[in-house]
């Protein structure tokens, strides 16, 4: 049996004024989990992502200095192996079937 969060008794209604609203945060303010250092002191970019032709969500640790891609995951040739997978699927099985009603 799965135990969640308690249902909360009652909501909370909150009303921001236009400029409280959330905002993406710039490089410079990225909170602690946005952004590390190495033990050597370079900056690590995090970056999340999705890519177009597969639907899958993509995690880059990127080298700010040098602009390298340090780690992605899932990786490119598990991207393009699962690209290649998804063509030969849309291949052989239509997406759709066009009927014509004749009346």
């Amino acid at each position: 049996m799965r135990v969640g969060p308690a249902p909360a008794a009652e909501g909370v209604r909150t009303e921001l004024p236009v400029f409280a609203t959330a905002q993406q945060p710039t490089k410079a303010e990225a909170p602690a989990g946005q952004r590390a250092t190495t033990a050597t002191g370079d900056l690590i970019d995090r970056q999340l992502s999705v890519d177009i032709e597969t639907r899958k969500v993509v995690f880059q640790a990127v080298d700010e200095q040098t602009g390298d891609i340090i780690v992605q995951l899932p990786d490119a040739r598990s991207l393009k192996a699962y690209a290649e997978q998804l063509r030969k699927t849309e291949a052989e099985e239509p997406a759709a079937t066009i009927v014509e009603r004749i009346v």
